[in-house]
């Protein structure tokens, strides 16, 4: 089982943000992503609700469950990485 939660959130390939949670925070992920990023992943198709299901199946264990490339509003180059570690 994985002990942690990980995000990361890059612009232009410079690092903005590295969050730490408790695996369990995995539950109540829609909370802490951004509205737009939601948005981007289920634009690609990818049921969020889904994914935390999967994980809660799967005993938690470290694995990634999002990862989003696009360009923001400001033309920057945006990377947002969510796994269990």
């Amino acid at each position: 089982m994985a002990k942690h939660l990980r995000i990361e959130v890059f612009r232009d390939d410079v690092m903005k943000e590295s969050l730490t949670y408790p695996v369990l925070a995995v539950e109540d992920v829609r909370n802490l992503m951004g509205e737009d990023v939601q948005e981007r992943i289920e634009q690609e198709g990818t049921d969020i609700d889904e994914i935390v299901r999967e994980a809660r199946v799967d005993g938690y264990k470290a694995i990634e469950l999002f990862y989003v490339k696009d360009v923001t509003t400001a033309g920057q180059l945006r990377v947002v990485r969510v796994w269990l570690q």
